[in-house]
């Protein structure tokens, strides 16, 4: 494969799915053919599960990874095959043999990924078009895909409020229901946090979150703390007083809140505000008898937030410092969306 040299390869700042469909944006503006690999199934040890993506073009890998590296020459041909035929393709690649490990791969992991290859041609793009176009909503979106050999790669996606069909060669088609066998995918929406208050350890848990793929919105008034979330990425940043906040917020999706204002009088006002949220997450910066006291202040002792809310936050780690915290706090939230992710 030639290099591409109107985009840059994989610089695109962020990660997960969210930098994977940057890189497709950045590469459909310059009219550039794609091809995005979805992992229809698993077994065994493997890097990735079912429901992840990599962006493939003309000069290899773009974004995304679905092994530690071994694995995606071989992908890379089955995608070059795509980008030549402009029809979609299935791989099935399997590190179970124990002669992989010597004359294989490398790899050792005895796994299999089932990959489908699909063409995304500018300007609809398929699949990954309609990938980007819930993200910009906001929304999530299921995938139906025909694995029948003679319309691999047809399929529909639908959202709230939208279904586009789209042929192998991932160019938009009449709706209806692709041929059977048929695989789907749901794609959940852009994760997206809250974090009430910000401190010395918010830019580096910005940088986490930004490498995760993860959206985040930062509340605080105070300058000290508000100007280095900008800087250090913060999707957004709303310098107002809590009640404010929760004016113009309230009426939004988010998949945590983590009260991180390292000031009681500002956490109690926060944990008021939010007290009735629908958020599963939700996580308190400091240690349980702290999070008791403020809930006891703010008559919360028996509320749905005070059953839910995860003091301190994060994962234990044992280690101490700002950026120490940052990881601490990444962690937890990451493993509670492996644990949502379980069937």
């Amino acid at each position: 494969m030639s290099p591409a040299d109107d985009v840059p390869v994989r610089e695109f700042g962020r990660g997960g799915l969210r930098g994977l469909l940057d890189a497709a944006r950045a590469h459909r503006s310059a009219g550039h053919s794609l091809v995005l690999a979805a992992v229809l199934d698993t077994a065994g040890s493997t890097y990735v599960k079912r429901g992840a993506f990599a962006l493939f073009g003309e000069s290899g890998l773009l974004a995304g990874a679905l092994s530690g590296g071994c694995l995606e020459p071989e992908i890379e041909r089955h995608a070059r095959a795509v980008l030549g035929s402009g029809l979609a393709a299935r791989a099935l690649l399997d590190t179970t043999e124990p002669g992989d490990r010597v004359f294989g791969s490398g790899l050792g992991c005895r796994g299999r990924l089932d990959v489908l290859l699909l063409s995304a041609p500018p300007p609809s793009g398929g699949a990954l078009g309609a990938l980007i176009r819930a993200s910009d909503e906001k929304s999530g979106l299921s995938l139906t895909l025909s694995l029948a050999p003679e319309a691999l790669g047809a399929g529909v996606a639908s959202a709230a409020g939208w279904i586009e069909a789209f042929g192998p060669d991932g160019r938009l088609a009449d709706a209806g229901e692709p041929p059977p066998p048929a695989a789907r995918l749901d794609v959940p929406p852009p994760v997206t946090l809250l974090l009430l208050g910000a401190g010395p350890e918010t830019p580096a848990f910005l940088s986490f979150a930004r490498g995760l793929g993860w959206t985040t919105v930062v509340v605080d008034h105070r300058a000290r703390w508000s100007g280095p979330a900008r800087r250090a990425g913060a999707d957004e940043v709303h310098a107002v007083r809590p009640a404010e906040a929760h004016a113009a917020l309230s009426a939004r999706r988010f998949d945590a809140i983590l009260f991180a204002s390292h000031s009681v009088e500002l956490d109690r006002e926060h944990l008021t505000a939010w007290k009735d949220a629908p958020v599963e997450y939700v996580a308190l910066l400091g240690p349980a008898a702290r999070a008791r006291d403020l809930l006891d202040e703010a008559g919360l002792a028996d509320s749905r937030l005070a059953r839910h809310l995860r003091a301190p936050a994060g994962a234990p780690l044992g280690t101490y410092g700002a950026e120490a915290v940052a990881l601490a706090l990444a962690a937890g939230f990451e493993r509670f969306l492996g644990e949502r992710r379980r069937p």
